[in-house]
């Protein structure tokens, strides 16, 4: 489904067999159990970091990064 502006809608199930066959065509299926997905995306969400475009160009990504690592280290 077409939403104007270039974005497409895609359904939870279409999204789901795309990482399916992504992960099938890599042989990753090992390691893409519910329960390693779940350990993953708890430690993602813990190191998540967002970087806006602009602090790439100016190459700000290891000031933040390490600005992080202070915080956690504390």
């Amino acid at each position: 489904m077409d939403m104007g502006e270039g974005k497409e809608v895609v359904s939870l199930e279409t999204l789901s067999k795309k990482m399916d066959d992504f992960a099938k065509a890599r042989d990753w299926e090992k390691y893409h159990s519910p329960r390693n997905l779940l350990l993953a995306m708890e430690q993602v969400e813990e190191t998540y970091i967002m970087v806006k475009p602009d602090g790439i160009q100016r190459g700000l990504v290891g000031e933040i990064s390490s600005r992080f690592e202070k915080i956690e280290n504390t």
